[in-house]
């Protein structure tokens, strides 16, 4: 009887081995494929793309660039000299690309006679604090106010920091000359500042800009229009100040914006940035760092690819090419439209 018992025991023991042991190695191999999937290809899922790694390659019309910063670890912990020799390796790549095409656009630039461009006012001899662009384009919708947002800078700049310190460079983009005469009786209509060096118009010769009525439709008109007259407005004020300050002709400017432009300087310490934002819209109320690397490479950008970006982007890409990942944006904004 008992030996009967055992022999039954027996083939259950055989059969839990021969139905547990493959369950064990099914369940084992899964959680171990599900485990590699999840640390080493970055997925959650079986097939999904979603994973806990962030995917650097971003493919982008008309500017198109493969990053990897993984390994550079906290920016708050690197300093602006450690970063750059990076960001320099990475813009390389970028601006090497149609080395030839590029050389023509931005040589013509970068070696702008100034002093033609200037028909209001003079430029300054020595290096100020600040150059704000100011560029006065005619609009099918919305508002130009040049007048009231001159008046608004010109006001709350103090007479010592606008003799020596602070430029306002107002750029007549429109290429009808009713636009332009009327942009410069507008300019003229402040003598004294003028006459200090505080305020200044200038204006693009004709065969600076590309062929634009060969260009079909509006959007891409105004789209390149806008990017080549960045890129003109940028050039002449590139190593005028320490800093440059974009505005648009229909924004007002406080009491105290110089004041909290410093301050918001100060605020940054030693972390490195290539923008501070002190408007919330557009390429308003951007400023950055008088000439140098950085407003050259926006030349670059603005004038490489101005048929394929709007100017919005291209400032994206900017910041994405500089390794800004964070915006430093002034809350509440400093100017008010």
């Amino acid at each position: 009887m008992r030996s009967s018992v055992d022999k039954a025991a027996v083939k259950m023991s055989r059969r839990w081995k021969l139905i547990c042991v493959p369950t064990v190695i099914v369940t084992v191999i899964i959680c171990f494929t599900s485990t590699y999937l999840l640390l080493v290809k970055g997925t959650n899922r079986w097939g999904s793309g979603r994973g806990l790694r962030v995917n650097q390659n971003t493919r982008r019309t008309g500017v198109e660039t493969t990053r990897n910063f993984s390994r550079i670890g906290n920016r708050e912990e690197k300093t602006r000299e450690n970063i750059t020799k990076v960001v320099d390796r990475e813009q390389n790549k970028i601006l090497m690309t149609n080395s030839a095409a590029v050389a023509v656009c931005c040589t013509d630039l970068m070696n702008l006679d100034k002093d033609k461009a200037v028909i209001i006012g003079r430029r300054r001899k020595n290096k100020g604090f600040l150059t704000i662009g100011i560029p006065n384009t005619p609009r099918s919708f919305g508002k130009s106010d040049l007048k009231r947002t001159l008046k608004s800078l010109i006001q709350n700049t103090p007479n010592d920091l606008g003799q020596s310190h602070v430029s306002i460079v107002v750029f007549a983009s429109a290429l009808d000359q009713s636009t332009r005469l009327s942009t410069r009786d507008i300019v003229a209509g402040f003598p004294e500042h003028v006459q200090s060096g505080l305020l200044q118009l200038i204006e693009a010769p004709r065969s600076f800009y590309p062929n634009l009525s060969a260009l079909t439709g509006s959007d891409l008109y105004n789209r390149v229009k806008q990017n080549v007259d960045n890129a003109f407005l940028l050039a002449y004020a590139m190593d005028s100040a320490d800093f440059y300050l974009q505005l648009s002709d229909n924004v007002r400017a406080p009491s105290n914006y110089l004041q909290s432009i410093r301050d918001f300087i100060k605020q940054q310490g030693g972390a490195y940035w290539v923008t501070l934002e002190f408007y919330p819209v557009g390429f308003t109320g951007k400023l950055f760092h008088g000439g140098g690397r950085d407003m050259q490479q926006l030349i670059h950008l603005f004038t490489e690819y101005a048929r394929e970006q709007s100017v919005e982007s291209l400032f994206g890409h900017f910041k994405d090419l500089n390794v800004q990942l964070r915006d430093a944006v002034r809350r509440p904004p400093l100017f008010a439209s």
